[in-house]
């Protein structure tokens, strides 16, 4: 079998919104998000597309996420999209505590998520690979996407 399709996937701080094309790739996928309109949208259109293996969580991150670490949730992949401001202390720290052998960040703020990254290379991961993408073009606006991998087993 694939080995996509074993994976979990947990997304924190996230608009819920291109999810249907990893959820198709993994086990199971847990959105979350703390606009409530932006979860029925997350629900409507997994329903819309076909996607049964997804849940969407109205909540702010670092609750979300220690509610999912105390469920036992130990995803594979944890895909965080925090607004400018930067994730919190409590969402990195039950990230790390969840032990994803990947996290993928997502940022409109290169200087929050420069203090995030080294938040999270304390705890064990690795920045393996970082990219601006353009989103906006004639802007002056550019989103960075970085993956880090964890570099000890043990947690």
């Amino acid at each position: 079998k694939d080995a996509r399709l074993q994976e979990r996937v947990a997304r924190l701080e996230a608009e819920n919104t291109a999810l249907a094309d990893a959820a198709r790739q993994a086990r199971e996928l847990v959105g979350v998000e703390i606009v409530e309109s932006a979860v029925r949208d997350a629900r409507r259109n997994a329903a819309r597309s076909g996607v049964q293996n997804a849940r969407f969580l109205c909540a702010d991150a670092g609750k979300a996420a220690a509610q999912l670490e105390e469920e036992g949730l130990r995803p594979t992949v944890i895909v965080l999209d925090p607004p400018r401001k930067g994730c919190d202390a409590a969402t990195l720290a039950a990230a790390v505590r969840m032990a994803p052998k990947r996290m993928v960040m997502v940022s409109c703020n290169p200087a929050t998520m420069a203090r995030d990254l080294r938040q999270l290379e304390s705890a064990g991961y690795r920045a393996a690979a970082l990219r601006g993408v353009d989103m906006f073009p004639r802007t002056a606006h550019v989103e960075a996407v970085a993956l880090l991998t964890r570099e000890t087993a043990d947690f």
